[in-house]
């Protein structure tokens, strides 16, 4: 009797048994490989708003060092432009003059190529749809209509990209720039 029962204990595993086991196993992989596919996103998104950032920083900086009056002359901004009210990166403007690298030929190709130097910072495969864009927003207390006659002007640089299905954007403004002729 004490065989029997001895052999009984020892006969293995039933197939409920395994098939919990197996259902058990399948769930703590399944999350684990959840986590690696969103941890991957993560990274990639990180890398991507890494680059529009650096990007976005470059313009600063290629900016930094213009007068105003230099700034209306290498972006061809004269009394005669005309200001415009853009909707860019899901924020409404009004008044402003818009710069953008989707635009680097005729009106607005700027004299020391400011804009197809900006575009070269955004290498094919990154940033997909990529583009920067340059706002500037004269000052607001200006009483004429010609945009060059603002004592003061603020520059908003907006580098906007596809990410996935959705469109992210990194902005920074440059509040520095006051007339200087």
């Amino acid at each position: 009797m004490r065989d029997a029962t001895h052999r009984r204990l020892e006969r293995g595993y039933n197939l409920v048994e395994v098939l919990i086991a197996m259902a058990l196993l399948g769930t703590v992989l399944m999350s684990i490989l959840t986590l690696f596919v969103f941890g991957r996103r993560n990274v990639y998104s990180g890398k991507q708003m890494t680059k529009a950032t650096s990007v976005t920083n470059q313009v600063l900086e290629d900016l930094q060092p213009l007068g105003t009056s230099t700034l209306y002359t290498n972006f061809k901004i004269t009394s005669t432009t005309s200001t415009t009210s853009p909707t860019i990166a899901g924020v409404q403007y009004s008044n402003v003059i818009v710069r953008s690298t989707a635009d680097t030929t005729g009106d607005f190709a700027d004299g020391p190529k400011y804009l197809a130097r900006w575009k070269a910072l955004i290498p094919a495969g990154q940033l997909k749809d990529g583009k920067v864009t340059m706002v500037i927003i004269p000052d607001e207390k200006k009483t004429s209509t010609d945009p060059t006659s603002a004592a003061f002007v603020r520059i908003r640089v907006i580098t906007e990209w596809e990410e996935g299905s959705r469109a992210r954007n990194v902005t920074a403004d440059l509040a520095k720039f006051n007339r200087s002729f």
